[in-house]
């Protein structure tokens, strides 16, 4: 793991703008040439400049602040501003010293705002390269302690399945606890595929089949019963559609399975718990046709501050049980699957809560069939 390197003079100088808005810098831009007209006067002789210093200062410090954008905006007020400090009207009508002045400072201003925000692209560049850098780093490490430990739990995984495999004969004659076994025994088949799968022993032979969402969904939903238990929170479902996606059954189950938990989790006592399967249409893809699934809950939000980040793996929000890759993985399995996922949040004041929608491209079925229901937990 590399040593955590803090940034040097030379990077916080050259970071400037901090992603400040662009509005802001053209703000900057204008407050900045304005001081450097009301100093310019002070000057000896303003016509002996040749590049018009102060407003040169107020070009490069509006470019290191706002940007390029921000730096060739302060360039053209300052060639407005400083025309006006001329005795004589517009800078046209000058005699050629004074249009030299203007062409030296606009040729030396460009050069040096174009300069500075190619310094600061680069910078971020660089930085953006050491984070995808640190991160494969982490879960190249992950990944081997998880090998390890999938190979540690795969024997006494072979046991258990053995022993459920022997309760459920001895609960033939008692249709709710076989129901319990049948439930144990397709979970403890989802996490031997998750082990196989993380020793790399296991490779997905059989193409994706087609899925029904709404009844994938609902089966997730059975498996959490217990999880919701006795805290009082109301889950809101109401699985609209009758569409199919061609995926594979486990990573669809992974998917809801993380977006269900995190929802429960950002949930507290006294919440709402809604979910909803609708039949829809990508804009952002042609109008692909497929099945839009919606994960709401009433919890405090995520901050506006880690938004662009909760998909990084070993990102989270989470003091205690959090590891990161819930989201991370949840993003992997809708990109493999050619979809998307967006997140609404927010944190107060008034109404709280986060909302995720994820897209799936598949087969559109009527609207009008589906299961709805309220319950509380």
């Amino acid at each position: 793991m590399p040593a955590v390197r803090h940034p040097s003079w030379f990077s916080r100088f050259i970071e400037g703008r901090n992603n400040r808005p662009a509005l802001a810098g053209y703000g900057v831009a204008v407050i900045i040439t304005m001081v450097a007209m009301a100093l310019t006067p002070l000057a000896p002789d303003v016509r002996h400049d040749p590049f018009f210093s102060f407003f040169m200062v107020a070009a490069i410090l509006s470019a290191w602040l706002g940007g390029r954008g921000a730096g060739l905006f302060a360039i053209a007020l300052s060639i407005v501003e400083a025309d006006l400090l001329l005795p004589r009207g517009s800078f046209l009508l000058h005699d050629r010293d004074d249009l030299i002045r203007f062409l030296l400072f606009s040729a030396a201003s460009t050069v040096m705002v174009l300069l500075i925000a190619a310094l600061q692209s680069a910078h971020r560049r660089q930085k953006e390269t050491e984070e995808a850098l640190h991160r494969t780093e982490k879960l190249v490490a992950v990944s081997q302690l998880a090998s390890s430990m999938a190979h540690e739990i795969n024997n006494p995984l072979s046991s258990v399945t053995n022993l459920l495999f022997l309760l459920q004969g001895r609960t033939a004659n008692d249709p709710e606890s076989s129901g319990y076994v049948t439930v144990a025994q397709r979970e403890l088949a989802r996490v031997v595929h998750i082990a196989n799968q993380t020793l790399g022993l296991y490779r997905e032979t059989s193409p994706p089949v087609p899925l029904n969402v709404a009844e994938l969904l609902a089966n997730v939903l059975e498996t959490y019963c217990g999880r919701l238990d006795g805290m009082q929170v109301i889950l809101d479902h109401r699985l609209n559609s009758t569409g199919t996606v061609r995926a594979c059954r486990g990573d669809l189950r992974q998917l809801f399975s993380n977006l269900l938990l995190n929802a429960i989790e950002a949930t507290e006592p006294g919440g709402t718990i809604r979910l909803r399967v609708r039949s829809s249409h990508n804009p952002r893809a042609g109008l692909r046709s497929g099945i839009r699934v919606f994960f709401a809950d009433s919890g405090h939000g995520i901050p506006a501050t880690h938004r662009n980040r909760i998909f990084e793996p070993f990102f989270t929000t989470k003091p205690v049980k959090g590891t990161g890759l819930g989201l991370w993985v949840v993003r992997e399995i809708v990109e493999r699957y050619d979809g998307s996922i967006r997140i609404h949040s927010r944190v107060g004041p008034g109404p709280t809560g986060t909302v995720v929608a994820v897209f799936l491209p598949g087969d559109v079925a009527g609207e009008e069939n589906g299961s709805t229901g309220k319950a509380v937990a």
